[in-house]
């Protein structure tokens, strides 16, 4: 599967042939099911594009079934709880400036088929068309790390998400070997967050 400005492509033959199974423009993110490879769950719009929602195949695109979360104009980001595929989370973000700043974390516990709200905390604030992600914690459900323009974390599945960094930019010259500014500081726009699958206390974002 590849997602693009088009939509959601399907190839057969190892890329060599592609065939288009959504059409809807600005595909953010694909989950494909680790055992049930037929099952897949596609994020698409962004700057307020026409069809975006969360749309669901359970016949590898053939059908489909839509999900529309809040009225957002930014994109969106999934994340699967490994050890139970169904668990699944969106980063639903809005904002072109900064009076738009809005974020929404949508929970699905049955593969995609229903959502519900779990949380909206703005990480995303008005980057939510540009830098925002979720991870979920490879043997812990309920820990899960947020970014945006600063990086957040849950330890309750979401309900609760609490900065734990000071985003910004630093011009001149940062320290060799440490940050550009406080302990806490991570250069603002993070795009992807992953837990390391063997050790969960290491997190690369």
């Amino acid at each position: 599967y590849a997602g693009s400005t088009d939509g959601l492509y399907r190839s057969e033959d190892s890329g060599i042939s592609w065939n288009l199974m959504l059409d809807v423009p600005m595909c953010t993110d694909i989950l494909v099911h680790p055992s049930e490879p037929n099952t897949i769950i596609v994020a698409c719009g962004n700057f307020g594009s026409s069809g975006k929602g969360i749309y669901s195949s359970k016949d590898g695109g053939l059908s489909w079934r839509k999900f529309n979360p809040e009225n957002f104009n930014g994109k969106i980001h999934l994340a699967q709880f490994k050890l139970d595929p169904n668990l699944i989370y969106a980063s639903v973000g809005n904002g072109f400036t900064f009076d738009e700043g809005a974020t929404w974390v949508y929970k699905s516990t049955d593969g995609g088929v229903s959502w519900t709200l779990e949380n909206t905390t703005d990480y995303s604030k008005w980057q939510g068309w540009f830098s925002h992600d979720l991870a979920i914690h490879p043997e812990d459900k309920n820990r899960m790390t947020f970014v945006g323009i600063e990086i957040y974390q849950s330890f309750n599945g979401a309900k609760t998400i609490n900065q734990i960094t000071e985003g910004g930019v630093i011009f001149g010259t940062p320290p060799l070997d440490a940050p550009d500014g406080p302990p806490n500081f991570t250069h603002s726009d993070h795009h992807d967050v992953i837990y390391d699958p063997t050790n969960g206390e290491t997190i690369y974002v």
